[in-house]
Protein backbone atom coordinates (compact mmCIF):
# COMPACT_ATOMS: atom_id res chain seq x y z
CA UNK A 1 0.00 0.00 0.00
CA UNK A 2 1.39 3.40 -0.98
CA UNK A 3 0.14 6.60 0.62
CA UNK A 4 0.68 10.18 -0.58
CA UNK A 5 3.14 11.99 1.68
CA UNK A 6 3.41 15.67 2.44
CA UNK A 7 5.44 15.23 5.65
CA UNK A 8 7.22 12.31 7.28
CA UNK A 9 4.73 9.95 8.91
CA UNK A 10 4.88 9.75 12.67
CA UNK A 11 5.49 6.41 14.27
CA UNK A 12 6.47 5.15 17.67
CA UNK A 13 9.96 3.72 17.99
CA UNK A 14 9.99 -0.06 17.93
CA UNK A 15 10.94 -1.87 21.15
CA UNK A 16 10.94 -5.67 21.12
CA UNK A 17 12.19 -8.43 23.38
CA UNK A 18 12.83 -12.07 22.41
CA UNK A 19 12.95 -14.89 24.96
CA UNK A 20 12.34 -17.95 22.78
CA UNK A 21 12.71 -19.14 19.18
CA UNK A 22 9.31 -17.80 18.12
CA UNK A 23 10.07 -14.33 19.55
CA UNK A 24 13.48 -14.39 17.87
CA UNK A 25 11.90 -15.19 14.50
CA UNK A 26 9.49 -12.24 14.89
CA UNK A 27 12.35 -9.91 15.87
CA UNK A 28 14.39 -11.18 12.91
CA UNK A 29 11.71 -10.04 10.44
CA UNK A 30 12.10 -6.49 11.73
CA UNK A 31 15.90 -6.64 11.49
CA UNK A 32 15.99 -8.05 7.95
CA UNK A 33 18.13 -5.84 5.71
CA UNK A 34 19.64 -3.89 8.59
CA UNK A 35 23.06 -2.37 7.89
CA UNK A 36 25.61 -3.14 10.64
CA UNK A 37 28.85 -1.19 10.72
CA UNK A 38 31.56 -3.55 11.99
CA UNK A 39 32.78 -0.77 14.30
CA UNK A 40 29.42 -0.91 16.14
CA UNK A 41 29.74 -4.60 17.12
CA UNK A 42 30.76 -5.32 20.72
CA UNK A 43 31.00 -8.43 22.90
CA UNK A 44 31.49 -7.66 26.60
CA UNK A 45 32.78 -10.85 28.24
CA UNK A 46 32.47 -9.38 31.75
CA UNK A 47 28.71 -8.87 31.42
CA UNK A 48 28.11 -11.66 28.86
CA UNK A 49 26.42 -9.17 26.53
CA UNK A 50 26.75 -8.93 22.77
CA UNK A 51 25.38 -5.79 21.20
CA UNK A 52 25.54 -3.64 18.10
CA UNK A 53 24.01 -0.60 16.51
CA UNK A 54 22.40 -0.81 13.10
CA UNK A 55 20.57 1.11 10.43
CA UNK A 56 17.24 -0.74 10.26
CA UNK A 57 14.78 -0.79 7.35
CA UNK A 58 11.31 -0.03 8.75
CA UNK A 59 9.36 -2.93 7.26
CA UNK A 60 6.43 -2.16 9.58
CA UNK A 61 5.75 1.22 7.89
CA UNK A 62 3.85 1.41 4.62
CA UNK A 63 5.54 2.97 1.64
CA UNK A 64 4.48 6.53 0.86
CA UNK A 65 4.37 8.32 -2.45
CA UNK A 66 6.51 11.44 -2.78
CA UNK A 67 7.03 13.27 -6.06
CA UNK A 68 5.66 10.31 -8.01
CA UNK A 69 7.92 7.64 -6.49
CA UNK A 70 7.67 5.37 -3.46
CA UNK A 71 9.37 6.47 -0.28
CA UNK A 72 10.45 4.03 2.45
CA UNK A 73 12.00 4.56 5.89
CA UNK A 74 15.05 3.59 7.95
CA UNK A 75 16.06 4.25 11.56
CA UNK A 76 18.95 3.61 13.90
CA UNK A 77 18.48 0.83 16.43
CA UNK A 78 20.36 -1.06 19.11
CA UNK A 79 20.20 -4.83 19.42
CA UNK A 80 21.58 -6.66 22.44
CA UNK A 81 21.84 -10.30 23.46
CA UNK A 82 22.31 -11.34 27.09
CA UNK A 83 23.69 -14.56 28.59
CA UNK A 84 26.31 -14.93 25.83
CA UNK A 85 29.23 -17.20 26.77
CA UNK A 86 31.19 -16.57 23.58
CA UNK A 87 30.85 -15.15 20.09
CA UNK A 88 32.42 -16.19 16.80
CA UNK A 89 32.43 -14.46 13.44
CA UNK A 90 33.07 -15.73 9.94
CA UNK A 91 33.48 -14.09 6.55
CA UNK A 92 34.52 -10.59 7.61
CA UNK A 93 37.32 -8.74 9.39
CA UNK A 94 36.33 -7.06 12.67
CA UNK A 95 39.31 -4.70 12.44
CA UNK A 96 38.25 -3.22 9.08
CA UNK A 97 36.72 0.14 10.15
CA UNK A 98 34.60 0.78 7.06
CA UNK A 99 33.21 -2.74 6.58
CA UNK A 100 29.42 -2.96 6.61
CA UNK A 101 27.38 -6.13 7.17
CA UNK A 102 23.94 -6.61 5.62
CA UNK A 103 21.82 -8.64 8.02
CA UNK A 104 19.53 -11.18 6.38
CA UNK A 105 18.17 -13.19 9.33
CA UNK A 106 18.63 -14.09 12.98
CA UNK A 107 18.09 -17.76 13.82
CA UNK A 108 18.07 -19.63 17.12
CA UNK A 109 19.26 -23.24 17.20
CA UNK A 110 18.48 -26.13 19.53
CA UNK A 111 22.17 -26.42 20.48
CA UNK A 112 21.98 -23.13 22.42
CA UNK A 113 23.36 -20.88 19.74
CA UNK A 114 22.03 -17.95 17.74
CA UNK A 115 23.32 -17.12 14.27
CA UNK A 116 23.16 -13.72 12.63
CA UNK A 117 23.23 -14.49 8.90
CA UNK A 118 24.59 -11.72 6.69
CA UNK A 119 25.08 -11.32 2.97
CA UNK A 120 28.14 -12.72 1.18
CA UNK A 121 28.35 -15.67 3.59
CA UNK A 122 29.30 -13.56 6.63
CA UNK A 123 27.85 -14.63 9.97
CA UNK A 124 28.09 -14.19 13.71
CA UNK A 125 27.40 -17.13 16.02
CA UNK A 126 26.53 -16.47 19.64
CA UNK A 127 26.60 -19.25 22.22
CA UNK A 128 23.95 -18.45 24.80
CA UNK A 129 22.69 -19.93 28.05
CA UNK A 130 19.19 -18.78 27.12
CA UNK A 131 17.58 -16.44 24.59
CA UNK A 132 17.37 -12.90 25.86
CA UNK A 133 17.44 -10.29 23.11
CA UNK A 134 16.28 -6.67 23.02
CA UNK A 135 15.71 -4.38 20.05
CA UNK A 136 15.22 -0.63 20.54
CA UNK A 137 14.95 2.05 17.91
CA UNK A 138 17.18 4.91 19.00
CA UNK A 139 16.18 7.84 16.84
CA UNK A 140 13.81 9.34 14.33
CA UNK A 141 13.28 7.56 11.05
CA UNK A 142 14.35 9.10 7.75
CA UNK A 143 13.20 8.56 4.17
CA UNK A 144 14.94 6.41 1.58
CA UNK A 145 14.04 5.56 -2.00
CA UNK A 146 15.85 2.21 -1.78
CA UNK A 147 13.72 -0.86 -1.16
CA UNK A 148 15.98 -3.83 -0.27
CA UNK A 149 15.99 -6.50 -2.99
CA UNK A 150 16.78 -10.17 -2.52
CA UNK A 151 18.26 -12.41 -5.18
CA UNK A 152 16.30 -15.53 -5.98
Amino acid sequence: MTQKITALPSSNPLKLEAQDHEDLHFLSTHMQDALLPVTGINFDQKTNRFHFTANRFRWELDAHEHEGAPLYFRTHCALSFGHVSHAQHMGFDLSHPTHMLYLLAIRGHDDGSITLHCSDGASIRLHVEKIHCRLSDTGEHWPTRVLPQHAA
